[in-house]
This record gives C-alpha cells, structure tokens and sequence, in this order.
C-alpha cells in the first residue's frame, strides 16, 4: 500500500535501512547477502539469500485513516494464515505459514501517519535456524526505530 515518499517515512526508513544494512546485510556478510534494487517511490529496501530461499523487505507505507494498530490490522491485514498476532499501542506483528513457507511481518507505529515495517520470510523446514535471525532482525529494527523518532 505505500503511496510515495514523505518527509517522516523517509527518515525513518533511511534508519531501518541502514541498520537492517549493517546488521544484516551484505555490509556485514549477514544471511541476506543480495541486494535487490529499490522500488521508483523509495518506499523501501528488499534483501535476500544468496540461495533465494529467504526474503527480508524492508518498508514504509502511509497509515492513510491514522488508525491505531488494532483498527489497522482489522482493516489491512489479511489474517487467514495467521497463527500468531501480537498487537501493541504502537506495533503488530503476525506471524503465519503459507505452504511450506513461513513469514513474519511487523510495522511499528512511529506516529498515526506513517507504519515503519519489516517482513521476513523463509523455509519452514528451517524454523530453528531463522527464528534466532528473525528475533535479532526484530530487535534491530525496532532500535533504530526508536533512534528515528
């Protein structure tokens, strides 16, 4: 849903970015080793394995009703395949199996105009060596977050 570049979304996707970069990244020889060119309205940044097999995109999109994350996850999110879903004051995340693929999205709230995100996904068959990746990335992401503020 991004809709194109603001001020705030930028700044804060500038320091996602650059986090999920230096600790996951090819800066840092994490498991996302390839780059994929960024999208025309530099609403985010999409890594994956070498392999292909796992995914990490990197997002900003624009909360257009300013919806708190419950509202905003009802009307947003699809939760079908969901089989875990946290949602706080200022975040969700969801997490879901889609045939032999897991994914986990979050979106942080940083204010009620702008969702700063991250969606991994990856190999079910591999749960235990990513849920250690996913967690760090999760962890990261939300720091810098904070930073962007």
């Amino acid at each position: 849903m991004p809709l194109g570049p603001s001020s705030t979304r930028a700044g804060a996707m500038g320091h996602l970015l650059e986090s999920a970069i230096r600790s996951h990244g090819r800066v840092s020889g994490g498991p996302f080793s390839v780059q994929e060119p960024p999208p025309e309205n530099g609403d985010g940044q999409t890594f994956h394995t070498a392999d292909g097999r796992a995914e990490l995109t990197i997002y900003g999109t624009n909360n257009l009703h300013s919806e708190e994350p419950q509202a905003y996850v009802q009307h947003n999110v699809s939760l079908c395949d969901v089989t875990y879903k946290k949602i706080g004051a200022d975040f969700y995340a969801v997490f879901g199996t889609r045939g032999a693929t897991i994914y986990y999205e979050r979106c942080n709230f940083p204010n009620m105009d702008v969702l700063s995100c991250f969606y991994v996904s990856y190999p079910a068959a591999e749960k235990a060596k990513w849920d250690a990746i996913v967690t760090r990335i999760g962890q990261s992401l939300r720091f810098a977050l904070r930073g962007s503020q």
